[in-house]
């Protein structure tokens, strides 16, 4: 009967052990948050120079804790290019694009928002870098993705109408620039509208029930 009891201290140290792995690695995970806030909030300030390293950490973190393929791996490396082409460093911002594209692609699969974003983000480096005829075929991916994954009259689908619009601007191809245009302008308009019913709905709810007036 005591041989049971012979294996407790062993077990407790196990469980101690579990317990202090697990601590410390809810410390990471808060770390991780608190490091992207920093970097969000440096972004916002237009303080990129500053939130490089910063941005280098979190990637470093994310593939330890989180492993290579994993959705805040993407984040972070999509994090560190926006800072990259922010500064105009666009061949450092391309490979980190590309690998948060590869990771959502294989993890989320090809029809996905995320995947989309990431679409969006390298068409965006391209349109900046002059590489029109790269940046187009990824502006139209995303937008199907949107369109089908999100719908038609999404806001995400309008910023994706806007951003070809842009790069036909860019091209000097105004007549397929301008439907796109007004495809998008008509989407947000709508937007706008059911939030504005929607807040007056709310507004109304919230209005008392007896009045003593």
């Amino acid at each position: 009967m005591a041989r049971p009891l012979a294996k407790l201290p062993c077990v407790l140290l196990a469980v101690g052990l579990w317990i202090l792995a697990s601590s410390a690695s809810l410390a990471k995970d808060d770390n991780l948050k608190a490091l992207n806030q920093r970097i969000y909030r440096l972004y916002a300030k237009g303080n990129y120079q500053e939130a490089i390293p910063l941005a280098e950490k979190a990637v470093e973190i994310a593939r330890r804790l989180r492993g290579p393929d994993h959705p805040e791996t993407a984040l972070t490396l999509n994090n560190l290019a926006e800072l990259y082409e922010a500064m105009g460093e666009y061949a450092k911002a391309e490979p980190l694009f590309q690998e948060a594209l590869r990771i959502r692609q294989k993890v989320f699969g090809n029809e996905h928002p995320d995947t989309a974003e990431s679409l969006n983000s390298l068409a965006e480096l391209y349109r900046a870098m002059g590489e029109y005829a790269k940046a187009e075929p990824l502006y139209r991916e995303a937008l199907r993705i949107r369109q089908k994954v999100l719908g038609p009259e999404s806001v995400e689908t309008a910023t994706s109408l806007n951003n070809l619009a842009l790069l036909y601007q860019a091209m000097g191809e105004y007549a397929k620039a301008e439907p796109l245009y007004q495809e998008a302008l008509r989407i947000r308009q709508g937007e706008q509208t059911k939030r504005h019913r929607i807040g007056w709905r709310k507004r109304d709810s919230q209005l008392p029930s007896n009045r003593n007036a």
